[in-house]
């Protein structure tokens, strides 16, 4: 049922699709393919949108986002995170090398929450893997230990 007030019809509108998102999807994937003027508007819209708000491979973008999340995983701003990088020379704490074109995980303890070092996705892994199961570890060195001889 239409409503006068454009207000209240525009808000029923977006609670509808919200409600009924594949429906919706799939009737403007329909109109696009039927209507090429409807398509064209689409694009240019998308394109403008995406253009105003930096989206898709934009460094700005990153930068808020790589900020918020480190903020609210470890409790660390970006800035933060770059003195421990270069403190550490851009390489990982333990190993010594780089995590190629990835950027290098901030190692915490999880029970504290505590920042520790930065390290490669690989060392981080084993940290976390021996933290875990201490014991699991004892036993492979002592299996390690009893078949160097192989």
């Amino acid at each position: 049922m239409p409503y006068k007030d454009p207000e209240k019809q525009k808000e029923y509108n977006k609670q509808y699709r919200l409600k009924n998102k594949e429906r919706a999807n799939a009737r403007m994937r329909e109109r696009r393919k039927t209507d090429p003027v409807y398509a064209q508007q689409s694009r240019k819209y998308a394109k403008r949108y995406r253009k105003k708000y930096k989206i898709h491979t934009s460094k700005y973008y990153f930068h808020i986002t790589r900020n918020y999340l480190l903020k609210k995983k470890y409790g660390i701003t970006l800035e933060q995170y770059s003195v421990m990088l270069e403190a550490q020379g851009g390489v990982c704490y333990l190993c010594g090398r780089t995590n190629g074109d990835r950027s290098l995980a901030v190692d915490h303890n999880h029970k504290t929450g505590r920042v520790r070092k930065l390290l490669c996705g690989h060392c981080n892994y084993l940290v976390g893997t021996i933290e875990n199961s201490k014991d699991e570890i004892k036993k492979i060195e002592k299996y390690l230990d009893e078949n160097r001889r192989i």
